[in-house]
């Protein structure tokens, strides 16, 4: 049996390796624009790990996936900073459980 620290690193290095290497356009870049392109993709990837994508928010230049892993009782943020650049670009996980009472 898996463990579930493995899937969450499994995760996270998809992550790592699809959102900095990826080509960044201008919407998706601060002051922000058209999201849908890269919630879209981001849902295509967390899919097959059993994930949920719930959306995508901003916060200055921030954007917060936001998704749940009902399968490992977690809600979880990825925060990006994007820049075309690629200075300054970062990736930030947060988790925490579910609510006894998510349905």
């Amino acid at each position: 049996m898996e463990l579930k620290n493995e899937k969450r690193e499994e995760l996270k290095e998809v992550l790592r390796q699809w959102l900095p290497n990826r080509v960044w356009i201008e919407d998706e870049i601060y002051p922000f624009g058209d999201l849908g392109p890269i919630s879209t993709e981001f849902s295509e990837i967390v899919l097959p790990f059993g994930i949920e994508f719930k959306g995508i928010k901003t916060f200055g230049e921030t954007l917060t996936f936001e998704s749940v892993w009902v399968s490992e009782g977690l809600w979880f943020e990825t925060n990006v900073n994007p820049t075309i650049q690629r200075d300054g670009f970062r990736v930030v996980f947060r988790w925490k459980g579910l609510p006894e009472d998510y349905v």
